[in-house]
């Protein structure tokens, strides 16, 4: 029955392969398999079964061509034989007989170890894996593909899997459904949860983050500040530039955020954030420590974050990479609904076919390193998050800066499972920066739940895992507050003014603000009108500080009509515990 079991793989030459699974032209040169029951030799030399021959033609009538007339009648001889009972269930998808032998000069250049003197076999996994790592680009025939590789070809025998006849097993599915996620994937989904009577056994992150090594960094935390408090500690402890040791200690911080609006450092808040929709959806807003424009986050967009030295940093080093692997992917993977991607002149990722963007980006450097950090839409709601950003065009124009301002540009979703990106992202790290340590034993020997060792062949990176049970350190957490007050979220908007009128038309107002703070005031009113003598007064007396925000203005005028047309015209009467800011 072996042939049989591998007619879904097995093609005559001249034959074009079939739609679903993968087909290979010949045979290995070398291949026996012992049977019971008398065997035939056809004009291929393999020794087989007559009954097994018969199931194979009865399932693919074209495999007649490897026969030799002979054999076929034969096997004809033997189909009106009355059946015998099988010795062994029929299992379409075990290739576990399967031999590798050292003469081998097949498709996968199947070799045996070297001092084997005959065929040795091998499971199921190992050869999907070897066969498919004869076909992943840039892989010889003698190139084999390490247990530990990203884009291991574990989909590949999943798809084998999942052509089971109906009323498969459970634990054929079950092991269809482990197939489909690499090892990688396997370590970032396992949960740990706190046991009084077990101390976690994870590595804090405090001991790895200057290592001279590449290293990977995964947040399973989805709240917004905890992951920018992250992503800076990481770059503000990278390892000393100047010391030629660190030259490879690159970095790839990888996490997706709950919802969230994320304006650049340089940036004015109120002409970028629809701040009255972020209050209703009680949308946090964040300013992060990099340049750039304003881009919204949810769980259906993921981040990634590269860092390495200044004299590295190129705005493309790490997503060039990205997008090789990414439209390689496409082909062998089968993703469906995913599309090409590729780079244009600004360095921005985006849809080849019309070119809408799927990635923003910013970069920051500073003391000798570079940070490149960008977003990538896998399955956002690209229209509640569009409005977040939309602003009239009233308030635009009321308002007057040298802020750095967001491009609009049209975007789109790529459609691309999110384990999928992440394992994506680390091959291309790996790939591209890992070196060749060999730190399995030292890894295996910390015994901790949170660090795995990635290979792509003979080179490797470390993988870290932050969850809910890793000890973060104290800088993290104060990073954290930074991100929740108001003189970091509002008062770093560079000096702007603005300007308008109140409903009734009978007094125009100009606010000049600095540091989140009102320095100046102009308005136009009638002269028996004294309902901002209040706040003139406020703001002329020496030590007193007024927040540009409704709250803080409205706290000195009392006509209440005045104050909520001043709080709707500053801030649209935003709710700030509701968008996360301290005020």
């Amino acid at each position: 029955m072996l042939l049989s079991r591998c007619s879904r793989l097995l093609r005559p030459p001249a034959l074009a392969p079939a739609a679903s699974g993968r087909l290979y032209s010949s045979l290995p040169a070398s291949f026996s398999v012992s049977r019971q029951a008398a065997s035939q030799t056809g004009r291929t030399g393999y020794e087989l079964d007559p009954k097994d021959i018969a199931d194979t033609l009865q399932n693919d009538p074209n495999l007649a061509a490897f026969f030799d007339a002979d054999t076929l009648k034969e096997v004809e001889r033997a189909a009106k034989a009355p059946a015998a009972d099988a010795a062994e269930p029929y299992d379409p998808y075990d290739l576990s007989a399967l031999p590798v032998s050292a003469g081998d000069a097949g498709p996968a250049g199947l070799v045996g170890p070297a001092d084997s003197a005959g065929p040795q076999t091998m499971s199921t996994e190992a050869f999907v894996r070897m066969m498919a790592a004869s076909e992943a680009p840039g892989v010889g025939p003698a190139s084999g593909v390490d247990d530990a590789e990203v884009l291991s070809s574990d989909d590949y025998l999943s798809e084998m899997l999942q052509q089971q006849p109906d009323g498969g097993s459970a634990a054929a599915v079950a092991a269809a459904a482990m197939a489909e996620e690499s090892k990688i994937t396997r370590f970032l989904r396992k949960d740990e949860v706190g046991s009084p009577s077990r101390l976690p056994t994870h590595l804090p992150l405090k001991s790895l983050v200057g290592t001279e090594l590449p290293l990977v960094v995964v947040s399973k935390l989805t709240d917004p500040r905890l992951n920018l408090s992250i992503e800076k500690y990481i770059y503000d402890n990278y390892p000393d530039p100047k010391d030629p040791l660190n030259r490879f200690a690159r970095r790839l911080f990888l996490y997706k955020n709950s919802n969230c609006v994320v304006l650049g450092k340089n940036q004015n808040i109120f002409r970028e954030i629809n701040l009255r929709l972020a209050s209703t959806y009680s949308t946090p807003i964040l300013r992060r420590f990099s340049g750039g424009g304003t881009v919204v986050h949810d769980l259906g967009n993921f981040n990634f974050s590269f860092i390495c030295l200044k004299e590295d940093f190129s705005r493309t080093a790490f997503t060039t990479e990205l997008v090789n692997n990414w439209n390689s992917a496409l082909h062998s993977r089968k993703i469906p609904g995913a599309f090409e991607l590729e780079i244009n002149e600004k360095g921005d990722m985006i849809r080849k076919l019309d070119k809408k963007k799927i990635s923003g980006s910013a970069f920051q450097i500073s003391k000798g390193k570079s940070l490149h950090h960008g977003t990538m839409l896998l399955n956002s709601d690209l229209h509640t998050l569009g409005r977040l950003i939309k602003l009239d065009e009233s308030r635009l124009s009321s308002i007057q800066d040298r802020a750095t301002k967001s491009i609009p540009s049209p975007v789109t979703n790529t459609n691309m499972d999110q384990n999928t990106f992440v394992e994506l992202c680390i091959d291309s790290f790996v790939g591209k920066f890992g070196v060749p340590t060999d730190l399995g034993s030292k890894i295996e020997k910390l015994k901790v739940d949170n660090l795995h060792l990635v290979r792509h062949h003979n080179i490797e990176a470390q993988l870290l895992k932050i969850d809910d049970m890793t000890e973060l350190p104290a800088e993290i957490l104060e990073t954290y507050d930074q991100l929740c007050s108001w003189d970091w979220t509002f008062g770093k908007s560079p000096r702007f003014q603005m300007d308008f009128t109140l409903e009734d038309g009978n007094m125009k107002l100009k606010f000049d603000v600095n540091q989140g703070r009102v320095v100046g005031l102009e308005f136009d009113k009638d002269d028996d009108d004294h309902r901002l003598d209040d706040l003139v007064l406020a703001l002329s007396t020496k030590g007193n500080v007024v927040d540009f925000s409704g709250p803080s203005v409205s706290k000195f005028v009392s006509d209440a009509n005045l104050r909520r047309q001043l709080a709707w015209h500053i801030d649209q009467c935003t709710d700030y515990k509701r968008i996360g800011v301290q005020i």
